[in-house]
């Protein structure tokens, strides 16, 4: 008997992925069960806790396209009165002690197809209410049998990066460089009439004070070059660089120099940096994976030079929309650097349903439709 009716419930950031690939779960699995005719097969999603205002009228209510919240009860962590469920507009409450929370687990995307270091600690949960009710083995085996038996076997070896990047002759791609350009071009003349060298003013905002400018100064003298940096004849032509702030162009290449040093030794080549960071602590990585997607994350590709899109850092996160244009690139980079690799989550919530025990007249073949689920879900 597989008339069953699931509700599931996500409480910290990033949960917006949670609930949309549970939606995908829910309609595949809804697809394939095996149902009998006087059964009903029912998955109950719960709706994001979310504060922020572009994604409560995007993301939720256009992509996900859902409008009521399941469970007052089981939304949000705490009672910040700032995050507010977007059903009933007011925080909601997760009693803890209603769930068995028996098992943590850090995961890593790069395990789970995506070229990308997204590694986070996940803490499942089982209602002890209704696993008493309901269930023929207790959460703890539910959260032993999903980790150790069903999860496993969702892990696998990354596609190649290039395969989530758009053409740099993209119609998006090609907007956000000259979005970038006017930008600079504005900043600049908003300067101009004060400064007279496009050397002596900085238009990154997030680090004033000139303090980056001694940290430069200080790696330029132990790796024995002169400060300023002189910028290589291909970056000087290039437009995504040359939309860069100062720090950020210093920091792309001090990367660039470092590939230069390591083309003579065994070394692998840099291709992702994130540019966001210090120079002296700039995430980077090879060819075959990116560093891991932040809100704040200003990702460079020495490969194909320039920064990677929010659109292509959500593809990185497993995430694609139908209608990309509905936000914009900075929105698109937030909504990256908060989710959570969906290939991950995917493979949590099949691991976990495929891991209840209902009472079943015949186990045999309560195994056999499970098995049957499995096979057609991979």
């Amino acid at each position: 008997n597989l008339r069953r009716s699931w509700a599931i419930a996500s409480t910290c950031t990033g949960c917006g992925t949670f609930e949309m690939c549970f939606q995908h779960v829910a309609d595949a699995l809804s697809t394939r069960l095996p149902v009998h005719d006087d059964d009903e097969f029912l998955v109950n999603v719960t709706m994001a806790c979310e504060c922020e205002k572009f994604k409560q009228a995007n993301l939720i209510k256009q992509v996900l396209d859902r409008s009521t919240c399941l469970f007052q009860d089981v939304t949000c962590l705490d009672n910040n009165t700032e995050r507010h469920c977007v059903a009933h507009e007011k925080a909601c409450d997760l009693p803890l002690h209603l769930f068995c929370l028996g098992s943590m687990i850090l995961l890593t995307a790069t395990d789970f197809g995506l070229p990308q270091r997204r590694t986070r600690l996940f803490i499942l949960g089982v209602s002890t209410s209704r696993a008493a009710a309901e269930l023929h083995n207790p959460p703890s085996d539910v959260l032993d049998t999903a980790l150790g038996t069903y999860l496993p076997k969702f892990k696998t070896t990354p596609l190649q990066v290039d395969d989530f990047l758009l053409r740099d002759t993209d119609e998006f791609v090609q907007d956000e460089l000259r979005r970038r350009q006017k930008v600079r071009h504005d900043r600049s003349k908003r300067q101009s009439g004060d400064v007279q060298d496009d050397q002596d003013f900085d238009l990154d905002n997030s680090l004033r004070g000139g303090k980056w400018k001694e940290t430069h100064m200080a790696m330029a003298n132990a790796s024995g070059v002169n400060w300023p940096l002189q910028t290589p004849d291909d970056l000087e032509k290039n437009e995504w660089f040359n939309t860069l702030p100062l720090r950020e162009r210093e920091v792309v290449i001090f990367v660039m120099n470092k590939n230069k040093d390591n083309s003579s030794t065994d070394e692998p080549l840099v291709r992702f940096a994130d540019l966001y960071h210090s120079a002296n602590r700039t995430p980077m990585s090879s060819h075959d994976v990116v560093p891991t997607i932040l809100p704040s994350g200003t990702v460079w590709d020495c490969k194909r030079g320039r920064l990677l899109l929010g659109m292509e850092q959500l593809a990185l996160q497993g995430i694609q929309f139908e209608s990309p244009d509905i936000l914009t690139n900075n929105q698109n980079q937030d909504l990256a650097g908060n989710a959570f690799p969906s290939t991950i989550m995917i493979a949590l919530q099949i691991s976990m349903i495929c891991s209840l025990d209902y009472p079943s007249t015949s186990d045999d073949l309560a195994m056999d439709a499970i098995q049957q689920c499995l096979n057609r879900l991979r």
